[in-house]
């Protein structure tokens, strides 16, 4: 069986972990790459290998016990979407590896927004975690390639971070805006890390999400204080702009993945960019390709 992946021809990347961040609506463009008969094919060629030993992989349920046959629901024959809960569980089942629920035995029902206690109940887990990467968290995630290989790339393409997330096209939530404003050295930053001025402006995954990472337990355990909310923002839902600040604070050891090298938001995903692939039809690029930013010429 021919192999397929899914391609970003902005970044000329091969992203493998991917977040329905948004409404449902919002990520349309990107879904519909993923049809029934794509999602199948993913899952068929699904390598089932153990998980590595060095990672733990966690999320935030309300609801126990739900899984699915397909990693992603078809957006383009429904007008009704499918719970997003399917995504991160039917992934799970997929490559048939184990993830901790940190709202198991959790009476999430006595807080205004459960959803921003993520770092809160993350920082309690953390004794127990004796992994040395941890990856999480939102269950509107899922995987096209087994998560021991997201370990991989981040171990060699980004050695010295110690947290990185997906990167978004948006800010959100809108009172972070400021934060970025006044980080004088943030598009600098942007365009250091994308090598070139010029593709800076044209890439437009410039903004963090904290809703997908990879991160080294041991800087989790160091900040570990720092991660639960000391209140909840008015107009966040979750814990975004919370981590924002962090990342501002801890900028270097906190990075995202602004080509896409591993993680992909698939919000207001431009029409052209995504496509799924066979391996026949490309020359994949090893991790010494995906270490060389793919602008160097502009």
């Amino acid at each position: 069986m021919d192999r397929i992946r899914v391609y970003n021809s902005w970044t000329n990347s091969y992203p493998i972990g991917f977040h329905l961040n948004g409404t449902w609506w919002a990520c349309k463009n990107a879904v519909q790459i993923f049809t029934d008969d794509i999602c199948k094919q993913f899952w068929a060629q699904a390598d089932t290998s153990p998980l590595r030993d060095d990672l733990t992989i966690v999320y935030q349920w309300f609801d126990q016990g739900t899984s699915c046959n397909i990693p992603i629901p078809d957006y383009t024959t429904s007008e009704t979407p499918v719970l997003a809960k399917e995504l991160l569980l039917g992934s799970l089942e997929m490559y048939k590896v184990p993830a901790i629920n940190l709202a198991e035995d959790w009476d999430w029902k006595n807080y205004e927004k459960p959803v921003a206690m993520k770092p809160h109940l993350l920082a309690q887990k953390l004794d127990d975690i004796k992994t040395k990467y941890i990856m999480g968290w939102d269950v509107d995630v899922f995987f096209t390639d087994h998560p021991n290989n997201i370990v991989d790339r981040f171990e060699e393409l980004f050695p010295d971070v110690d947290w990185l997330f997906n990167s978004a096209q948006t800010i959100y939530p809108a009172s972070v805006v400021p934060l970025y404003q006044e980080w004088s050295e943030f598009a600098e930053m942007h365009t250091n890390s994308v090598k070139s001025a010029v593709m800076a402006e044209a890439i437009p995954w410039r903004f963090l999400n904290s809703g997908l990472w990879i991160a080294k337990t041991e800087f989790l355990r160091e900040i570990a204080d720092e991660l639960p909310l000391q209140h909840f923002w008015p107009d966040d839902f979750g814990e975004q702009g919370h981590i924002t600040h962090l990342y501002k604070k801890y900028y270097g050891r906190i990075q995202q993945d602004f080509l896409c090298r591993i993680f992909q938001t698939l919000q207001i995903m431009p029409l052209d960019a995504l496509h799924v692939k066979l391996d026949l039809d490309i020359s994949p690029p090893g991790l010494e390709d995906l270490r060389a930013c793919p602008w160097t010429s502009c």
